[in-house]
């Protein structure tokens, strides 16, 4: 599974709609269903199949060639190598990061408003680099990764200060250790001490 993934990320940041769809086709069709997730393996399947059309209909020829050729299925936010996006991420750091800003569409005095749920979806495209500019502007701008905010850097730092202090007082690496018997590190009991309360915990 993780192949498939590293698969999938390099054709996605390689803007590669063939792969995109031989990815998706030969390898994640079968782990969607295996894994219970229908929905996604309907989905996907449909994905395919109305990709797979566009190569036929002369309407969407067009469209098929900006697919394949330049790469066009995925967003870029630079003109550099292995910088595709998937378009969900896309929406996510666009379209719903403006939507849950105050004044967007969650928070504010629109939302329970219909008239305005559809003007500021109408207007979104001309107003979203305004909206953008203004929050830099006023340096309420804040990273699009939320692993770069304040806080969670914070907790990234508490939990690697524990970790070194764990092994420090749990030497992995302990001279004295028998190397061929499998330990635990916490407990430092072995596995076969384990196995024997595992099972006088059983016979209880």
């Amino acid at each position: 599974m993780v192949d498939v993934i590293k698969v999938f990320i390099r054709t996605e940041r390689l803007a590669d709609h063939n792969g995109h769809l031989c990815c998706i086709v030969s390898r994640m069709l079968d782990i969607f269903a295996a894994a219970g997730h229908h929905q996604y393996a309907k989905g996907a399947r449909l994905y395919c199949q109305l990709m797979k059309q566009l190569e036929t209909l002369p309407a969407y020829k067009e469209i098929f060639e900006s697919f394949t050729a330049h790469g066009n299925h995925v967003v870029r936010y630079s003109s550099h190598d292995w910088s595709g996006t998937w378009c969900d991420i896309c929406i996510e750091q666009t379209l719903m990061k403006s939507a849950k800003s105050e004044g967007g569409l969650s928070r504010g005095r629109m939302r329970h408003s219909d008239s305005g749920h559809k003007c500021w979806v109408l207007t979104l495209n001309h107003f979203s680099n305004v909206n953008q500019r203004m929050e830099e502007s006023v340096k309420k701008h804040a990273p699009l990764h939320r692993d770069l905010g304040k806080t969670q850097m914070k907790r990234d730092a508490e939990a690697i200060d524990l970790a070194l202090q764990w092994f420090e007082e749990n030497n992995p690496f302990d001279p004295d250790r028998d190397k061929e018997l499998l330990v635990s590190f916490s407990t430092d009991s072995g596995a076969q001490e384990m196995t024997q309360s595992m099972l006088r915990e059983q016979q209880k």
